[in-house]
């Protein structure tokens, strides 16, 4: 049984960035549905390059999340101020991001061409631009329709085609919106239907399948740093636990899988909720709860369930005082136990790690109902190993990240 469809990854990754903000999400969906089309006329004129269903899929899924690094480097009420002006930014972090942290191997560098001008595109040699100027056409028209509305029209762009826009580009975009009406199926939301079916052409292969939910996972730090480091190190313990708690290995791999997504819900929330929470009222607790469901309502349907129960519970007490659904730990299994405990315990081991203060925190806190004590035990008796391999592991986990912002802030000092 697979515990995800590569389908499934796609639509994970985007509705968890919809938590965060819908509007480079929705863009780029709409932006993916047009250079699809506009590929699929290319491929009815029978030119020479034929794109098959799974080229497609792989272009819809790339250019869907094509404005990634806005999230971390723009002000979302200022989109169409960042997509037409100040583009440099999330183009250069967007590239990076999904060159290093995704599976879209070349396609990440088209990023940084996608708002060239045609005239100076054609003069780089960039295995890549035809996709390039295929996005800046499609990314254009979005934006003004969504700008001008009713008084929107094609008209506006042909006396930039050939200098700002692909004449090719423009030439297919027209063919195809006279034949399929593009802007009624964008209106009416029919697109979403031909990008579902495409989809099912998307294929990713296990080590994929694991590296995107990785890459999930590090949609946290596009919010917070200090939700990305204890994410890292709550998998590093988990993977840790589930050895010497001699969980097997399908269950440590659904251990695994918990660990990268159980704190996807999180991206609904204001990041300074994160780093700095206000209080510990009622209303706040309440809201905390929230993630937990939010996470899972993106999981239902599309993940394995026993991943989906594991991640779950990672905020139940085994006295029964934990949320959401105040279970106890004769209701939950060994791998959810185990997450339960990382969680809490990855705040603990930030460094300088002081391994009296960690181990009377996780006394004091077994002893008043919120740990298992065999979790707790192994933790407390193998502390030196695991902290050693948790350090290690979670440096390991970081390590792409780190270098694409030492990367990122490299070439924006040297830009000046």
């Amino acid at each position: 049984m697979e515990y995800i469809h590569s389908k499934d990854i796609f639509y994970l990754l985007r509705d968890t960035l919809k938590l965060f903000d819908r509007r480079p999400i929705v863009h780029g969906g709409k932006v993916a549905y047009y250079v699809y089309m506009m590929l699929q006329q290319k491929n009815r004129l029978g030119q020479r390059v034929q794109y098959e269903n799974f080229e497609l899929a792989d272009i819809v899924y790339f250019t869907t999340f094509h404005d990634i690094g806005a999230y971390k480097t723009d002000d979302m009420e200022q989109m169409i101020r960042f997509e037409t002006k100040n583009h440099r930014d999330h183009s250069l972090y967007g590239r990076l991001f999904l060159e290093k942290m995704s599976t879209v191997g070349d396609l990440a560098e088209v990023i940084l061409f996608h708002h060239t001008d045609y005239a100076a595109l054609a003069k780089l040699e960039f295995a890549q631009s035809e996709l390039a100027s295929l996005i800046n056409l499609a990314e254009a028209i979005d934006i003004y329709k969504e700008s001008l509305g009713g008084k929107f029209s094609l008209d506006i762009f042909k006396k930039n085609v050939g200098t700002k826009f692909s004449p090719e580009a423009f030439d297919l975009f027209c063919k195809a919106n006279q034949e399929h009406n593009l802007f009624e199926k964008i209106n009416s939301r029919a697109y979403l239907q031909e990008i579902n079916e495409l989809m099912d052409f998307f294929i990713l292969t296990n080590e994929e399948k694991e590296k995107s939910l990785e890459l999930i996972m590090f949609t946290l730090a596009l919010k917070s740093n200090i939700m990305i480091n204890n994410a890292a190190v709550c998998v590093a313990l988990c993977e840790k636990l589930g050895l010497l708690m001699k969980l097997d290995a399908v269950q440590r791999k659904n251990l695994l899988y918990a660990a990268y997504i159980h704190d996807i819900g999180y991206m609904a929330f204001r990041k300074e909720w994160l780093e700095s929470p206000p209080d510990l009222s009622t209303i706040y607790l309440e809201k905390l709860a929230q993630h937990t469901l939010l996470m899972e309502q993106l999981l239902k349907d599309r993940m394995k369930r026993d991943i989906v129960i594991i991640a779950a519970t990672h905020h139940e007490r085994v006295d029964g005082k934990g949320y959401p659904r105040r279970m106890t730990e004769k209701q939950m299994n060994l791998s959810q136990l185990i997450l339960q405990f990382a969680d809490a315990a990855a705040v603990m081991m930030k460094p300088p790690v002081n391994k009296e203060s960690i181990i009377n925190k996780v006394k004091r806190q077994t002893e008043s109902g919120g740990f298992s004590t065999a979790v707790s035990k192994v933790f407390t008796e193998k502390f030196d190993e695991i902290a050693k391999y948790t350090e290690e592991r979670s440096n390991e986990i970081l390590s792409n990240f780190n270098k694409l912002n030492e990367q990122y802030k490299s070439i924006k000092e040297t830009d000046g």
